[in-house]
């Protein structure tokens, strides 16, 4: 399969993200006091970060033999306790600007190609948290929330939270914090990334007034599956009538809404959505896409399975980007790992979205039985190898690069089989951080 003519839009964000990490305000803005990387040293600032950016699936010291191999300066590795004393001279908040580039990057120029997806002219987003074990250490015990099992074993846990453009798998924020309602990263997080027109597909854990009120102000669309047995009473009342499957209602505020900071509205118009699951159960869901024209009652069902997406990008973080792999002992070093994680599987989606697009493109050609698209853990693993290259290859034209990442993602791909279905395997905690501790790395 050939190179499009729409790589050039690649070699933009390449290009855009090299200039910035490598800009000297950005160092000025990004290191911890002002003094830090100013003499020359083995490591400097843009080397560190990179080297960051390698992944956690390697101790630290075969990440800088590689690192240093691939720059073919093998004679001047430095030590673990080097690498250690210049990541901590670099803000977290580096790895958050450098996501929000590639995220800004994406929208501003694949939209014009025609690379963004969407439904019925909305940005198709969902919302969901996901519970990180962490190292147990006395540093991070007051950031997070300690735990213990039925053997009194302590453990440290966080709650993160994803906002996720599904259509085009790409995590537009992510936010790391105490165990707490998952309703808060919405309001106090992800609002900032939200846009008018947005569509938000949630799950029962946001069937909330106060979450409904509060994308009712910020002008932004809502699908929100509820609870049958501690929900609204009106939604109680509406699963139990077999007669109607669809219903416009107004959803009066509730008392404990009541009690929230927000001003919401007394009374907000909503439409009751029955849907039968092919077990038989009945699954409600509210919305305010009133408009039974341009959304009639059929798209619902497909829509709301539509958030299986941003269950598949947890799946992807855990287990091919391994985010809870890193054992730092210190809050600044795990949200380090935390947001260039975030950053990485951010440039992957964008960096997969060209070559997605040709594969598409050439079965629709030449159809084979089944759709076929990227294998991720292909292309999570192909990224992890070539960002040092991406980042400070000063020999290798841009072009000629994604040229080999772009062939080495297309020549695996993984059938889409229809009708595929998994029980979820529920595990303890002591399993889930036996398998973090010694289960197998996948790249060494």
């Amino acid at each position: 399969m050939a190179i499009s003519n729409s790589i050039p839009l690649t070699i933009g964000l390449i290009e855009q993200l090299r200039t910035f990490l490598g800009a000297p305000t950005t160092k000025e803005q990004y290191r911890v006091h002002k003094q830090d990387f100013t003499r020359h040293r083995i490591l400097d600032f843009t080397e560190t970060v990179v080297l960051l950016l390698t992944g956690l699936k390697m101790s630290i010291q075969n990440r800088m033999n590689r690192f240093f191999a691939t720059l073919h300066r093998i004679l001047v590795i430095p030590t673990r306790t080097a690498f250690h004393l210049a990541r901590a001279k670099i803000k977290p908040q580096l790895f958050k600007q450098l996501h929000q580039e590639v995220v800004s990057f994406f929208y501003t120029h694949f939209e014009a190609a025609g690379l963004v997806h969407q439904w019925y002219g909305h940005r198709l987003l969902a919302i969901d948290g996901s519970t990180l074990n962490l190292p147990l250490t006395d540093s991070l015990k007051p950031y997070f929330m300690v735990i213990d099992n039925k053997s009194g074993q302590l453990y440290v846990q966080g709650l993160s939270s994803y906002l996720v453009d599904l259509r085009n798998k790409l995590v537009l924020n992510a936010e790391l914090g105490p165990l707490q309602a998952e309703k808060k990263f919405l309001v106090d997080f992800h609002s900032a990334y939200l846009q008018p027109n947005d569509l938000l597909l949630l799950d029962r854990l946001y069937a909330d007034y106060e979450v409904i009120g509060y994308c009712v102000q910020q002008s932004c669309h809502f699908v929100i599956r509820c609870p049958l047995t501690s929900s609204f009473a009106v939604v109680k009342s509406f699963s139990r009538n077999p007669r109607v499957k669809d219903r416009i209602i107004n959803l009066p505020r509730t008392k404990n809404s009541g009690k929230s900071k927000l001003d919401l509205p007394a009374q907000v118009q909503v439409r009751l959505i029955k849907v039968y699951l092919p077990s038989g159960e009945v699954e409600v869901l509210v919305t305010d896409l009133l408009d039974p024209q341009k959304y009639p009652y059929e798209v619902f069902e497909a829509l709301y399975q539509e958030r299986w997406g941003v269950e598949t990008y947890l799946n992807h973080l855990k287990t091919g980007w391994e985010v809870e792999r890193g054992r730092c002992g210190q809050s600044w070093q795990l949200y380090q790992d935390f947001f260039a994680t975030i950053f990485l599987t951010a440039l992957e989606a964008v960096l997969c979205r060209e070559p997605e697009h040709e594969v598409q493109q050439d079965l629709a050609k030449h159809p084979r039985k089944y759709r076929y698209q990227l294998n991720r853990s292909v292309t999570a693993s192909t990224l992890a190898e070539e960002i040092v290259r991406i980042f400070l290859d000063p020999i290798t034209p841009t072009w000629q690069l994604l040229q080999e990442i772009y062939h080495r993602f297309k020549q695996n791909l993984t059938p889409v089989i229809p009708g595929r279905a998994w029980v979820r395997q529920r595990t303890s905690l002591g399993q889930q951080i036996r398998h973090h501790l010694y289960g197998k790395r996948l790249w060494c």
